[in-house]
């Protein structure tokens, strides 16, 4: 439980710090059904880590999804990085991906 709020206050001030509002609803799924995911949305027939869903409405920011698979270790990071996808920041580009990692490593760092 104590997890759970610490990655409810996370999402909270990050959405604060960048003016937006809406619920975020966090999943955690088998390889097996991310695959399916990723080969339905990306067109990717592979597994991944974490897949972000954007919904945009007032209410509902959007959904992240994550694979199981993960390592502990790797959650708080994976969270991050899709709040930060549903907030409008990618990483196709070189640019982008720097900015992108600078702020994951900024908000890992207010994670106790």
């Amino acid at each position: 439980m104590r997890e759970i709020k610490k990655f409810y206050k996370l999402v909270k001030k990050i959405r604060k710090g960048n003016k937006s509002c809406g619920d975020i609803k966090i999943y955690f799924i088998s390889d097996q059904h991310m695959r399916k995911l990723n080969k339905q949305f990306r067109g990717l027939d592979r597994t991944t880590d974490v897949l972000s869903f954007e919904i945009g409405d007032r209410d509902n920011l959007g959904e992240i999804v994550i694979s199981r698979a993960q390592p502990k270790a790797q959650v708080k990071r994976l969270v991050i990085h899709g709040v930060l996808h549903l907030l409008g920041y990618d990483h196709k580009k070189a640019k982008e991906r720097k900015v992108m990692r600078s702020l994951e490593e900024k908000y890992l760092k207010w994670v106790v």
